[in-house]
């Protein structure tokens, strides 16, 4: 199912997002945890599981207005999702990354 921008959901899903958003007493706003709200909300709003790099590399194209060949290009290296973009996980054991690429990372104290 192709995502659709929340500028232009149907308005007969308009109330399943509602469910997602908290309203605060002083009229603020912010999502609500998705750890606690019911798979059934999820699914009305029209999130569904899928694999995480899949999702990534949909970020990546959200980000990047659609064009793969700008995510293939993207430059926002220390974006926490720039490793996975190109839908792989680049630290995965592959033929030819033994210890040492697993070790590649810096120690931390």
């Amino acid at each position: 199912m192709k995502k659709v921008p929340h500028a232009t959901i149907p308005p007969s899903r308009a109330p399943a997002i509602d469910a997602l958003i908290v309203r605060n007493p002083d009229q603020s706003t912010e999502g609500a945890d998705p750890r606690v709200v019911p798979i059934a909300d999820l699914n009305a709003a029209g999130h569904f599981p899928e694999p995480i790099l899949k999702v990534i590399r949909e970020k990546c194209l959200d980000c990047c207005a659609g064009a793969a060949s700008e995510v293939r290009k993207c430059t926002a290296v220390k974006c926490a999702l720039w490793p996975y973009r190109m839908r792989k996980n680049p630290f995965a054991r592959a033929p030819g990354r033994g210890a040492h690429f697993r070790r590649s990372r810096p120690e931390t104290p």
